[in-house]
């Protein structure tokens, strides 16, 4: 699963917010796909593959193949 998307918090701080609203079953995509889909809280991984301060608009460019 490719997530591209803005945060001011930490990816390491964003990660349990995502782990909980899975094990939360909360209504919410992530949730849904992991959830949904066969998938377990623990087949979940992150990475950055890129960091940028940017505007509104570049992050939306960023975001539009997804």
């Amino acid at each position: 699963m490719v997530y591209v998307g803005e945060t001011s918090r930490s990816l390491k701080e964003r990660a349990k917010e995502h782990e909980a609203d899975v094990r939360l079953r909360k209504e919410k995509p992530i949730s849904e796909h992991f959830n949904g889909a066969g998938h377990r809280v623990q087949d979940m991984g992150h990475m950055t593959l890129s960091k940028h301060d940017v505007n509104n608009e570049c992050n939306v460019f960023l975001q539009k193949p997804y």
